[in-house]
């Protein structure tokens, strides 16, 4: 699913690093498929932490901390 990305990246010399990269649904649910790099599917996750927020599959982002 993300071949053409993977594509373009290495033209100039970037690499996606599955084990890095996550994927999350806003407003809930799963993919129907499975996406992947490679031949690795990417983890699905209901909440993640970007630049000091927690971002969740509600739409919602809290301060880092603030979430149990």
């Amino acid at each position: 699913m993300t071949t053409n990305l993977e594509m373009e990246a290495e033209k100039i010399g970037l690499k996606i690093s599955a084990e890095k990269t996550k994927v999350m649904q806003i407003g809930g649910g799963r993919a129907p498929h499975p996406i992947t790099v490679g031949q690795q599917n990417l983890d699905d996750v209901e909440r993640f932490t970007y630049l000091g927020s927690v971002m969740t599959e509600d739409g919602g982002a809290e301060a880092d901390g603030t979430v149990e």
